[in-house]
């Protein structure tokens, strides 16, 4: 007769087990003077930011940013990789400062967007927008060169101009590789929107969340932005996975 046990599924095996060496490590450390907060400390923190609203403030800013700029920066993606994408001359004189721009740390960036916009929004978007280009255009460029010749042979023979070509033939051929980009992009987005709070630290966000924790030297509330800063990114990284699937289910 088989016994049976706890049942765990296997994507939650090691986060229980990183969670319960922090709680050993929290009451362990305690005499010893060790900076870390228990899960029951974090769990309260949590909950007292949560009921003051506080939180959900500073969740609704940081993704109204990542949502903005991520916009601005997939749609400016998509079309300056259609055009280098689709044009030689285009390529030749683009590329180079492209890859050049796009080798460039975001934390390059900052101080540039910080003197060109201030530590306000303007600054914080242009970065959120800035990461989420790169990926988007690099990968519509990518996708659209390597779409089959006779598909562009397909679009001449029926005589469709350049933009019904793109829109018809081209861009449905480039689709997978072009929601590889919009991946990345969401999440390069989500890590420039954290990047940006933290260290320009206007207005709420979780980012500002932390700083503000690590300045008062609290754990708690910096392990609680960072657990919100996981969750949410995941949940975003998991709705792309799934507007993927509907946009392409023809692929099955």
């Amino acid at each position: 007769m088989q016994s049976k046990g706890i049942y765990l599924p296997r994507g939650l095996l090691l986060p229980v087990a990183i969670l319960l060496a922090w709680e050993v490590a929290a009451h362990a450390g305690r005499s010893g003077g060790v900076l870390i907060a228990p899960l029951e400390q974090i769990a309260s923190t949590a909950f007292t930011l949560a009921a003051g609203g506080t939180m959900a403030v500073d969740v609704a800013a940081t993704i109204a940013r990542v949502m903005s700029g991520f916009v601005l920066g997939a749609v400016a993606g998509l079309l300056f990789g259609s055009v280098i994408g689709t044009s030689r001359a285009a390529d030749w004189l683009a590329s180079p400062t492209f890859n050049a721009v796009r080798q460039v740390p975001l934390t390059g960036w900052i101080p540039v967007a910080a003197l060109l916009f201030g530590i306000g929004e303007g600054a914080k978007l242009s970065l959120i927008a800035l990461a989420a280009f790169c990926p988007v255009a690099l990968n519509t460029a990518e996708g659209l060169a390597g779409v089959s010749q006779s598909y562009r042979e397909l679009g001449r023979s029926l005589n469709f101009s350049g933009v019904t070509s793109w829109w018809r033939i081209l861009l449905p051929a480039a689709t997978p590789q072009i929601f590889t980009g919009l991946k990345h992009g969401i999440a390069f987005a989500w890590i420039a929107a954290i990047a940006a709070e933290l260290l320009l630290t206007s207005g709420p966000g979780l980012g500002s969340m932390i700083e503000g924790g690590t300045a008062l030297f609290r754990l708690d509330i910096v392990m609680v932005g960072v657990c919100l800063i996981g969750a949410f990114g995941y949940a975003m990284a998991v709705a792309m996975e799934r507007v993927e699937a509907r946009f392409l289910r023809w692929r099955n």
